[in-house]
């Protein structure tokens, strides 16, 4: 646990990492289980995608990861690779649609 702009913050156990997905599978018909069907994508990723359908903003993932929001930016990026979507195609739509 460390202070970090004046907030204790710690990095989630697998257990908790569990619970957070479990409760993305719920609120959004089982996301979490189809992106790990349909792409191979790490556990950073699966979390990316599912803030970023929860509509939190670069700055908002970058506390949550402890990073800045231009290293969400480039995550966003890789993630869009990753995910097969095309230059052309909107990202925040495609995962609103997923």
């Amino acid at each position: 646990m460390f202070l970090k702009d004046g907030v204790f913050q710690r990095e989630l156990s697998n257990t908790e990492w569990d619970y957070l997905f479990d409760f993305f599978n719920l609120i959004y018909w089982g996301v979490v289980d189809r992106l790990k069907s349909d792409f191979s994508l790490t556990k950073h990723n699966i979390a990316l995608f599912c803030f970023l359908k929860c509509g939190f903003t670069n700055e908002e993932i970058g506390r949550i990861f402890s990073t800045n929001s231009d290293s969400v930016t480039k995550a966003k990026g890789r993630l869009k690779k990753q995910l097969n979507v095309s230059f052309e195609e909107d990202f925040d739509e495609f995962i609103r649609d997923y």
